[in-house]
């Protein structure tokens, strides 16, 4: 209960729950509700640059590990590096998500018009949707990153990885809720069923290097097989601290 209630999960939580009450008793546009995230997926990356900027200028290259065979890129040009292969995976995603979009919108014309097509869903309320996700980023980034001094242990290497772990979650609601506006005119109980998912998997992704109690429960749903129960191997164990947070 103690770490729940630390400032950046109380602001992760509301935020969330802002357009949740929205969908569900406001009359927000489902539509909208994933365009706002979209754009949340924006600004985790710049907020992600800023991390890497503040660490490669605080601590250099001193914490980051040993280059592997054949890694062409390292030190500052990580940051470059993420920025275009990050947005460059945004801008796909946006993309088939318009597709979608646009076989019952008729508004949209062009899919690939990615900005253009931003604008309609963007109404009053849900601009205070983004705003309350703004504010969610913007306190645990000054909270549990700068203030809390989590930034002297980070590396850039593993900034790198820290946002797909939303990514992944991201690109499953973006896909998966195109289809589903593709077959039907209403989306508020699909948006308000990955609402209630995202808030988990953000608390979960948050809280991963301080909570043993997650990392416990994540590697224990993942290490299922068909056969019973195995243990992680090393790999896995290091596949799944790159996704989910840091090693201690």
């Amino acid at each position: 209960m103690k770490n729940f209630l630390k400032p950046s999960n109380l602001f992760l939580v509301l935020a969330n729950i802002v357009p949740l009450l929205g969908v569900l008793f406001l009359g927000w546009d489902g539509k909208g509700i994933f365009v706002i995230y979209i754009l949340e997926t924006v600004l985790i990356g710049i907020l992600n640059v800023l991390k890497m900027l503040v660490v490669y200028i605080l601590n250099g290259t001193r914490n980051e590990p040993p280059p592997s065979p054949g890694d062409n890129v390292g030190g500052f040009f990580i940051i470059p590096f993420f920025i275009f292969h990050y947005y460059f995976f945004i801008f796909v995603q946006t993309v088939l998500f318009f597709a979608f979009s646009s076989i019952r919108d008729h508004s949209i014309k062009e899919p690939f018009m990615v900005i253009n097509n931003f604008a309609p869903y963007l109404s009053g309320e849900t601009k205070y949707a983004l705003l309350s996700l703004l504010a969610a980023n913007l306190t645990y980034f000054i909270d549990g990153f700068v203030l809390s001094g989590k930034y002297k242990t980070e590396t850039l290497s593993g900034l790198m990885f820290q946002p797909y772990k939303r990514i992944f979650v991201q690109q499953f609601v973006v896909i998966f809720g195109g289809f589903i506006f593709m077959m039907s005119n209403s989306a508020v109980a699909v948006a308000a069923l990955f609402i209630v998912l995202k808030t988990l998997a953000d608390y979960l992704s948050a809280n991963y290097s301080s909570s043993p109690k997650i990392q416990n429960w994540i590697k224990d749903n993942l290490k299922s097989t068909a056969d019973g129960k195995r243990e992680l191997t090393k790999e896995e164990k290091e596949t799944i601290e790159r996704i989910f947070g840091d090693k201690k």
